[in-house]
């Protein structure tokens, strides 16, 4: 991604080295160009922060309490940055299946016969969370018309065709899927 350059000329930093046009780069601790990418090093860094907290998951606590500080813990990691994510349908089984063992991990529920309504307990499922995350994006960007965010998120083409076959999702059509 070359930005205010010339078509031949690289950009160059400090001591003559230039700088390399890449596709996906890491920004603001969310990969660029792929969701996918982007919810692999999520769930990375989310293990790693329950992993960390392995002495409070095996404390006897209350589940309650266990579940309210996953919630504030490892989840906010795990969907840091889940509002940009356009979520195919193995990528959203994926999240929720890693969401259920984090949960599983920190209530000590590993080897136990219990299901999942009742190890969520209340909480709502993580796919309903990324669609609430999501919307709440929307709502702020289209509140401001004068920001070029609000056109660029709600932005839909209006000429041309989509191939018949696999097709890369787009923001809107995830939108749509899920109102």
């Amino acid at each position: 991604m070359t930005i205010n350059t010339a078509a031949h000329e690289p950009l160059t930093i400090i001591k003559g080295n230039d700088l390399a046009e890449v596709c996906n780069f890491r920004y603001l601790g969310s990969y660029t160009e792929s969701t996918e990418a982007d919810l692999k090093a999520r769930k990375a860094v989310a293990w790693k922060a329950l992993n960390s907290m392995s002495s409070v998951w095996k404390s006897h606590i209350s589940h309650s309490v266990k579940r309210s500080f996953f919630q504030a813990t490892v989840e906010t990691v795990l969907l840091y940055g889940s509002e940009t994510w356009t979520l195919t349908p193995t990528l959203e089984r994926s999240l929720n299946g890693c969401y259920t063992r984090m949960l599983r991990a920190a209530l000590n529920k590993w080897w136990q016969h219990v299901p999942n309504s009742e190890l969520y307990d209340n909480l709502p499922k993580v796919g309903d969370k990324v669609a609430a995350r999501r919307m709440g994006l929307v709502g702020h960007c289209s509140r401001h018309p004068e920001l070029p965010a609000g056109k660029v998120i709600l932005w839909e083409p209006t000429h041309g065709y989509r191939r018949r076959r696999r097709q890369r999702g787009i923001f809107l059509d995830t939108l749509k899927k899920g109102a």
